[in-house]
Protein backbone atom coordinates (compact mmCIF):
# COMPACT_ATOMS: atom_id res chain seq x y z
CA UNK A 1 0.00 0.00 0.00
CA UNK A 2 2.70 2.28 0.89
CA UNK A 3 4.74 1.77 -2.10
CA UNK A 4 1.39 2.08 -4.55
CA UNK A 5 0.55 5.62 -2.93
CA UNK A 6 4.03 6.74 -3.27
CA UNK A 7 3.90 5.72 -6.77
CA UNK A 8 -0.06 7.08 -7.01
CA UNK A 9 1.45 10.58 -5.75
CA UNK A 10 4.62 10.68 -8.41
CA UNK A 11 1.88 9.89 -11.13
CA UNK A 12 -0.18 12.45 -9.83
CA UNK A 13 2.79 15.05 -9.51
CA UNK A 14 3.49 14.41 -13.32
CA UNK A 15 0.26 15.25 -14.28
CA UNK A 16 -0.02 18.72 -12.28
CA UNK A 17 3.63 19.91 -13.59
CA UNK A 18 2.81 19.61 -17.30
CA UNK A 19 -0.36 21.72 -16.71
CA UNK A 20 1.99 24.25 -15.44
CA UNK A 21 1.99 26.61 -18.22
CA UNK A 22 -1.66 26.41 -18.14
CA UNK A 23 -2.11 26.83 -14.52
CA UNK A 24 -0.05 29.79 -14.49
CA UNK A 25 -1.47 31.55 -17.22
CA UNK A 26 -5.11 30.93 -15.99
CA UNK A 27 -4.19 32.69 -12.51
CA UNK A 28 -1.83 34.92 -14.25
CA UNK A 29 1.38 34.12 -11.25
CA UNK A 30 4.74 34.86 -12.42
CA UNK A 31 7.80 36.35 -12.00
CA UNK A 32 9.15 39.36 -13.95
CA UNK A 33 12.71 40.23 -14.51
CA UNK A 34 14.07 43.88 -13.64
CA UNK A 35 18.01 43.32 -14.31
CA UNK A 36 18.55 44.11 -11.00
CA UNK A 37 17.85 41.68 -8.09
CA UNK A 38 15.57 39.33 -10.17
CA UNK A 39 18.32 38.33 -13.45
CA UNK A 40 16.26 35.81 -15.16
CA UNK A 41 15.61 37.39 -18.75
CA UNK A 42 12.08 35.70 -19.21
CA UNK A 43 8.90 35.87 -16.92
CA UNK A 44 8.84 32.31 -15.04
CA UNK A 45 5.91 31.05 -13.32
CA UNK A 46 5.48 31.31 -9.84
CA UNK A 47 3.69 28.18 -9.26
CA UNK A 48 5.61 26.08 -7.29
CA UNK A 49 3.83 27.58 -3.61
CA UNK A 50 0.94 26.01 -5.26
CA UNK A 51 1.75 22.97 -6.15
CA UNK A 52 3.12 22.06 -2.93
CA UNK A 53 0.31 23.66 -1.24
CA UNK A 54 -1.91 21.02 -3.51
CA UNK A 55 0.49 18.32 -2.40
CA UNK A 56 0.48 19.07 1.61
CA UNK A 57 -3.60 19.12 1.04
CA UNK A 58 -3.09 15.40 -0.08
CA UNK A 59 -0.88 14.95 2.43
CA UNK A 60 -2.97 15.81 5.42
CA UNK A 61 -5.88 13.94 3.72
CA UNK A 62 -5.31 10.62 4.23
CA UNK A 63 -4.16 9.85 7.85
CA UNK A 64 -5.67 6.36 8.01
CA UNK A 65 -3.17 4.59 6.22
CA UNK A 66 -0.82 2.78 7.76
CA UNK A 67 2.58 4.83 6.22
CA UNK A 68 1.33 7.49 9.08
CA UNK A 69 1.11 5.35 12.57
CA UNK A 70 3.98 7.10 13.74
CA UNK A 71 2.31 10.26 13.34
CA UNK A 72 0.41 9.62 16.93
CA UNK A 73 2.92 12.51 19.04
CA UNK A 74 2.62 14.80 16.61
CA UNK A 75 -1.00 14.97 16.31
CA UNK A 76 -2.41 13.72 19.79
CA UNK A 77 -5.55 16.09 19.38
CA UNK A 78 -7.57 17.66 16.59
CA UNK A 79 -6.33 20.67 17.11
CA UNK A 80 -3.12 19.62 16.88
CA UNK A 81 -3.62 19.27 13.04
CA UNK A 82 -6.12 22.19 12.39
CA UNK A 83 -3.21 23.91 13.85
CA UNK A 84 -0.71 22.61 11.54
CA UNK A 85 -3.41 23.20 8.32
CA UNK A 86 -4.57 26.83 9.47
CA UNK A 87 -0.43 27.58 9.66
CA UNK A 88 0.33 26.68 6.18
CA UNK A 89 -2.82 27.58 4.70
CA UNK A 90 -2.57 31.18 5.80
CA UNK A 91 1.13 31.37 5.23
CA UNK A 92 0.73 30.43 2.06
CA UNK A 93 -2.21 32.83 1.31
CA UNK A 94 0.42 35.86 2.54
CA UNK A 95 2.72 34.41 0.03
CA UNK A 96 0.82 34.32 -2.62
CA UNK A 97 -0.83 37.78 -2.16
CA UNK A 98 3.28 38.92 -1.97
CA UNK A 99 3.76 37.20 -5.22
CA UNK A 100 0.90 38.82 -7.16
CA UNK A 101 0.60 41.92 -5.36
CA UNK A 102 3.97 42.86 -3.92
CA UNK A 103 3.03 43.08 -0.02
CA UNK A 104 5.01 45.41 2.02
CA UNK A 105 7.27 43.24 3.68
CA UNK A 106 6.74 45.25 7.15
CA UNK A 107 2.89 44.26 6.77
CA UNK A 108 3.66 40.66 5.47
CA UNK A 109 6.27 40.27 8.70
CA UNK A 110 3.59 41.50 11.38
CA UNK A 111 0.80 39.24 9.06
CA UNK A 112 2.68 36.38 9.32
CA UNK A 113 3.61 36.76 13.15
CA UNK A 114 0.14 37.00 14.01
CA UNK A 115 -0.44 33.54 12.15
CA UNK A 116 2.35 31.64 13.90
CA UNK A 117 0.86 33.59 17.21
CA UNK A 118 -2.24 31.92 16.64
CA UNK A 119 -1.13 28.77 15.63
CA UNK A 120 1.28 28.18 18.93
CA UNK A 121 -2.13 29.42 20.92
CA UNK A 122 -4.41 26.96 19.12
CA UNK A 123 -1.28 24.11 20.01
CA UNK A 124 0.32 24.27 22.98
CA UNK A 125 2.64 21.45 22.18
CA UNK A 126 4.50 23.73 19.14
CA UNK A 127 6.09 26.02 22.03
CA UNK A 128 9.53 25.43 23.01
CA UNK A 129 9.89 25.25 26.90
CA UNK A 130 13.19 24.97 26.90
CA UNK A 131 16.60 24.88 25.30
CA UNK A 132 18.55 21.96 25.23
CA UNK A 133 22.62 22.60 25.01
CA UNK A 134 25.18 19.76 24.05
CA UNK A 135 27.60 21.71 24.70
CA UNK A 136 28.46 21.79 28.88
CA UNK A 137 24.94 19.42 29.00
CA UNK A 138 22.92 22.51 29.57
CA UNK A 139 19.31 23.35 29.51
CA UNK A 140 17.51 26.36 29.98
CA UNK A 141 14.03 26.77 30.94
CA UNK A 142 12.06 29.62 28.82
CA UNK A 143 8.99 30.14 31.37
CA UNK A 144 7.40 33.52 30.91
CA UNK A 145 9.33 33.87 27.54
CA UNK A 146 8.09 30.39 25.45
CA UNK A 147 5.65 31.62 22.95
CA UNK A 148 7.67 34.86 22.63
CA UNK A 149 10.52 32.72 22.13
CA UNK A 150 8.74 30.41 19.61
CA UNK A 151 7.01 32.82 17.62
CA UNK A 152 10.46 34.85 16.83
CA UNK A 153 12.45 31.62 15.64
CA UNK A 154 9.54 30.46 13.56
CA UNK A 155 9.16 33.98 12.20
CA UNK A 156 13.03 34.95 11.83
CA UNK A 157 13.65 31.32 10.03
CA UNK A 158 10.68 32.07 8.01
CA UNK A 159 12.14 35.69 6.46
CA UNK A 160 15.71 34.06 6.60
CA UNK A 161 14.48 31.47 4.01
CA UNK A 162 12.66 33.79 2.10
CA UNK A 163 15.89 36.07 2.11
CA UNK A 164 17.95 32.91 0.69
CA UNK A 165 16.01 32.22 -1.99
CA UNK A 166 17.22 33.73 -4.62
CA UNK A 167 19.15 31.75 -7.60
CA UNK A 168 18.07 28.74 -9.02
CA UNK A 169 17.70 25.70 -6.83
CA UNK A 170 19.12 27.35 -4.03
CA UNK A 171 15.56 26.65 -1.20
CA UNK A 172 14.32 23.69 -2.87
CA UNK A 173 17.49 21.86 -2.38
CA UNK A 174 18.58 23.33 0.75
CA UNK A 175 14.56 22.60 2.04
CA UNK A 176 14.95 19.00 0.08
CA UNK A 177 18.07 17.88 2.15
CA UNK A 178 16.68 19.18 5.61
CA UNK A 179 13.87 16.72 5.13
CA UNK A 180 16.00 14.28 4.22
CA UNK A 181 17.73 14.90 7.54
CA UNK A 182 14.48 15.23 9.35
CA UNK A 183 13.62 11.90 7.93
CA UNK A 184 16.42 9.83 8.87
CA UNK A 185 17.35 11.74 12.34
CA UNK A 186 13.86 11.09 13.12
CA UNK A 187 12.53 8.00 11.77
CA UNK A 188 10.10 9.86 9.81
CA UNK A 189 9.15 8.08 6.78
CA UNK A 190 6.27 9.13 6.34
CA UNK A 191 7.87 12.31 5.12
CA UNK A 192 8.76 11.01 1.99
CA UNK A 193 5.40 11.31 1.01
CA UNK A 194 6.17 15.06 0.21
CA UNK A 195 9.70 14.40 -1.49
CA UNK A 196 8.35 13.46 -5.35
CA UNK A 197 7.16 17.60 -5.15
CA UNK A 198 10.54 18.77 -4.21
CA UNK A 199 12.04 16.24 -7.17
CA UNK A 200 9.47 17.97 -9.55
CA UNK A 201 10.69 21.36 -8.48
CA UNK A 202 13.79 21.04 -8.83
CA UNK A 203 13.79 19.68 -12.10
CA UNK A 204 10.88 22.61 -13.53
CA UNK A 205 13.82 25.30 -11.55
CA UNK A 206 16.69 23.76 -13.39
CA UNK A 207 14.98 24.21 -16.47
CA UNK A 208 13.93 27.68 -15.39
CA UNK A 209 10.40 26.99 -15.92
CA UNK A 210 9.25 27.17 -12.43
CA UNK A 211 9.50 29.12 -9.22
CA UNK A 212 9.18 28.60 -5.34
CA UNK A 213 8.13 32.37 -4.89
CA UNK A 214 7.02 33.54 -1.27
CA UNK A 215 4.17 31.35 -1.29
CA UNK A 216 6.60 28.53 -1.35
CA UNK A 217 8.89 29.74 0.89
CA UNK A 218 6.16 30.41 3.25
CA UNK A 219 5.08 26.76 3.50
CA UNK A 220 8.42 24.94 3.30
CA UNK A 221 9.76 27.34 6.53
CA UNK A 222 6.49 26.90 8.18
CA UNK A 223 6.63 23.11 7.63
CA UNK A 224 10.05 22.16 8.84
CA UNK A 225 9.59 24.71 11.53
CA UNK A 226 6.37 22.73 12.82
CA UNK A 227 7.78 19.11 12.26
CA UNK A 228 11.48 20.28 14.09
CA UNK A 229 9.57 21.58 16.51
CA UNK A 230 7.00 19.04 17.22
CA UNK A 231 10.11 16.44 17.28
CA UNK A 232 12.54 18.25 19.33
CA UNK A 233 9.64 18.62 21.79
CA UNK A 234 8.22 14.89 21.24
CA UNK A 235 11.59 13.23 23.11
CA UNK A 236 11.35 10.87 20.77
CA UNK A 237 15.10 11.68 19.86
CA UNK A 238 17.44 13.92 22.14
CA UNK A 239 17.33 17.36 19.79
CA UNK A 240 20.38 19.79 20.55
CA UNK A 241 19.78 23.51 19.97
CA UNK A 242 23.48 23.43 18.10
CA UNK A 243 22.03 20.79 15.98
CA UNK A 244 19.27 22.77 14.56
CA UNK A 245 21.71 25.83 14.58
CA UNK A 246 24.11 24.46 12.44
CA UNK A 247 21.36 23.19 9.90
CA UNK A 248 20.00 26.74 9.84
CA UNK A 249 23.21 28.91 10.08
CA UNK A 250 23.98 29.99 7.13
CA UNK A 251 20.21 31.73 5.69
CA UNK A 252 20.15 32.52 9.43
CA UNK A 253 23.35 34.75 9.57
CA UNK A 254 22.98 36.38 6.32
CA UNK A 255 19.83 37.15 6.99
CA UNK A 256 21.13 38.84 10.40
CA UNK A 257 24.09 40.63 8.25
CA UNK A 258 21.99 42.07 6.09
CA UNK A 259 19.47 43.50 8.80
CA UNK A 260 22.47 45.14 10.56
CA UNK A 261 23.87 46.55 7.43
CA UNK A 262 20.88 48.14 6.17
CA UNK A 263 19.92 49.63 9.61
CA UNK A 264 23.62 51.04 9.97
CA UNK A 265 22.64 52.66 6.97
CA UNK A 266 19.29 53.92 7.27
CA UNK A 267 17.41 51.53 5.49
CA UNK A 268 14.25 49.45 6.38
CA UNK A 269 15.56 46.23 7.31
CA UNK A 270 12.60 44.38 5.64
CA UNK A 271 13.26 46.11 2.02
CA UNK A 272 15.08 43.55 -0.25
CA UNK A 273 18.69 44.75 -2.06
CA UNK A 274 21.01 42.79 -4.05
CA UNK A 275 24.00 42.10 -1.28
CA UNK A 276 22.40 38.61 -0.14
CA UNK A 277 25.89 35.99 -0.04
CA UNK A 278 24.36 34.64 -3.19
CA UNK A 279 24.09 38.06 -5.14
CA UNK A 280 27.86 38.67 -4.04
CA UNK A 281 28.73 34.77 -5.52
CA UNK A 282 27.13 36.08 -8.81
CA UNK A 283 29.03 39.07 -9.23
CA UNK A 284 32.04 36.82 -9.64
CA UNK A 285 30.92 33.49 -10.37
CA UNK A 286 28.22 31.90 -12.80
CA UNK A 287 24.86 30.75 -11.32
CA UNK A 288 25.91 26.82 -11.03
CA UNK A 289 28.81 27.50 -9.67
CA UNK A 290 27.60 29.94 -6.91
CA UNK A 291 24.95 27.02 -6.33
CA UNK A 292 27.03 24.62 -5.60
CA UNK A 293 29.69 26.75 -3.28
CA UNK A 294 26.80 27.70 -0.98
CA UNK A 295 25.44 23.88 -0.70
CA UNK A 296 28.84 22.92 -0.01
CA UNK A 297 28.74 25.95 3.01
CA UNK A 298 25.67 24.00 4.62
CA UNK A 299 25.83 19.82 4.06
CA UNK A 300 29.85 20.08 4.39
CA UNK A 301 29.23 20.55 8.08
CA UNK A 302 26.57 18.34 8.53
CA UNK A 303 27.92 15.38 7.08
CA UNK A 304 31.28 16.30 9.25
CA UNK A 305 29.10 16.19 11.79
CA UNK A 306 26.94 13.48 11.33
CA UNK A 307 29.31 10.95 10.12
CA UNK A 308 32.76 11.92 11.19
CA UNK A 309 31.34 12.76 14.57
CA UNK A 310 33.30 15.98 14.52
CA UNK A 311 32.37 18.25 17.86
CA UNK A 312 29.66 20.40 16.90
CA UNK A 313 30.85 23.94 18.82
CA UNK A 314 33.86 23.22 16.15
CA UNK A 315 31.89 23.25 12.94
CA UNK A 316 29.73 26.09 14.05
CA UNK A 317 32.87 28.21 14.89
CA UNK A 318 34.04 26.31 11.81
CA UNK A 319 31.24 27.86 9.28
CA UNK A 320 31.08 31.13 10.87
CA UNK A 321 34.47 31.96 10.18
CA UNK A 322 33.98 30.61 6.39
CA UNK A 323 30.97 33.18 6.19
CA UNK A 324 32.58 36.02 7.24
CA UNK A 325 35.97 35.27 4.86
CA UNK A 326 33.69 34.53 2.05
CA UNK A 327 31.61 38.20 2.54
CA UNK A 328 35.20 40.04 2.93
CA UNK A 329 36.53 38.25 0.38
CA UNK A 330 33.55 38.65 -2.42
CA UNK A 331 33.40 42.69 -1.51
CA UNK A 332 36.84 43.03 -1.93
CA UNK A 333 36.94 41.16 -4.99
CA UNK A 334 33.99 43.45 -6.49
CA UNK A 335 35.96 46.61 -5.27
CA UNK A 336 38.73 46.00 -7.09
Amino acid sequence: MDNLLILIIIIFNFFLFSRNDLISNKINLFDLPDNNRKIHSKKIALTGGVFIFVNFIIFISIPFISFFNNLNFIFQLKRELFSLVFLITLLFLVGLYDDKYNLNPLKKFVFSGFIILIALLIDENLILSELNFYTANYKLNLLNLSIPFTLLSILLFLNALNMFDGIDLQVSTYIFLIFIFIIFRFNAHFLILLLPVFLFIIYYNSKKKIFLGDSGTNILAGLVSFYIIKFYNSNVNIVYCEEIFLIMLLPGVDMLRLFVMRISKGKNPFYPDNQHIHHLYLKKFSNNLTFFLIQLHIFIPIILYYYLKIQILFLICFSLILYILAIFYLKHKIKN
